[in-house]
């Protein structure tokens, strides 16, 4: 085919049943149909992109709330468990075994109870208990009120202590060498691989 356009470089492309050109010269006249299907490819192309970059937000928007809600899910997990280890101790103290009272607490000798006094070591605690409370009656009945679990997650976001401070009352009809019905208290625990463990019991 002939160029129609003397001096410029040509390209005789067949659209449809007849033939026209494109001319790499501003002003020339466009394909029909060409430019069109160029500027729809190239936003099929972008929203191709968009699509992709948005499945990848939203798979990483599921990733953080997964996390999120695993996180929470784990803290209720830890929470909900000191709080049964506290139902044990107050069933076991009911039922005047202070050694079953006791295992609520870490067996180590830095464990510590401060009351009028401070107290170290885990069979220091447990003696003392005995000593204070040397029949069932001078035990009673004994409830645990007001608590509050606050975990202490570390720098890596792991929980591995915790601080519960609440109430308790003693309802009983003997006294021995403590007179004291109720008080309050704060505790610290550890979970270590025997579950959670009182560290620390600071009751007055």
């Amino acid at each position: 085919m002939k160029n129609p356009w003397p001096g410029k470089r040509c390209t005789f492309i067949r659209l449809g049943e007849g033939p026209t050109t494109c001319c790499s010269d501003a002003g020339a006249p466009a394909i029909p149909g060409v430019h069109e299907t160029s500027r729809i490819s190239a936003e099929h192309t972008m929203a191709g992109k968009q699509i992709f970059i948005g499945f990848w937000i939203l798979l990483a928007m599921a990733g953080l709330a997964w996390a999120g809600s695993g996180m929470a899910a784990a803290a209720g997990g830890d929470a909900a468990a000191i709080r049964q280890v506290m139902d044990q101790q107050q069933a076991t103290w009911n039922r005047g075994d202070v050694a079953g009272f006791m295992r609520g607490y870490k067996d180590a000798p830095d464990t510590t109870f401060v009351g009028t006094g401070v107290r170290k070591g885990y069979r220091t605690i447990l003696d003392s208990y005995r000593k204070h409370y040397a029949t069932k009656e001078q035990m009673g009945e004994l409830t645990f009120s007001a608590i509050d679990v606050r975990l202490l997650p570390g720098t890596d976001g792991a929980v591995r202590y915790a601080v519960v401070t609440g109430r308790f009352h003693l309802d009983r009809s003997a006294h021995g060498e403590v007179a004291k019905d109720d008080g309050v208290y704060s505790l610290l625990w550890e979970k270590t691989p025997a579950g959670w463990k009182i560290i620390l019991d600071h009751t007055s």
